[in-house]
């Protein structure tokens, strides 16, 4: 497997510096001017680069509960099917990705913006 499909793509990487995701990952995509968009190890350098969150990343950043949620009852289920990836919060939104960091960074981006989550709660801040 490459090291690429172990970790959100840029566009995800991106979608969640928009919503104010922390920073936080042990690769970043490195967006030089003019030069080839690679991954690289360490912290990112530049303004235009991106964390490359991995599975463990993701999954610690996913919340376990969807607690005061109606509508949910609010359990995680991922699984891998057919070679698949299957994650979804009961009764909620389904994700199937044949990469498992893509479809952890998907159903974070979706909770964010659909406002499940905070990037507050979410990145740990106290206000």
């Amino acid at each position: 497997m490459k090291p690429e499909d172990k970790v959100c793509t840029l566009e995800q990487a991106k979608r969640l510096a928009e919503l104010k995701v922390k920073r936080e990952a042990g690769k970043f995509w490195f967006c030089p001017t003019g030069g080839k968009i690679r991954l690289i190890n360490g912290t990112g350098s530049g303004p235009v680069d991106y964390p490359a969150y991995d599975v463990a990343e993701l999954g610690e950043m996913l919340p376990k509960l969807l607690p005061n949620q109606p509508l949910f009852d609010g359990h995680i289920e991922m699984r891998n099917f057919q070679g698949c990836w299957h994650l979804k919060y009961t009764n909620i939104v389904r994700f199937i990705h044949k990469g498992e960091a893509h479809i952890r960074a998907d159903m974070l981006i979706w909770l964010l913006e659909n406002n499940h989550i905070t990037t507050k709660e979410l990145n740990g801040d106290s206000e």
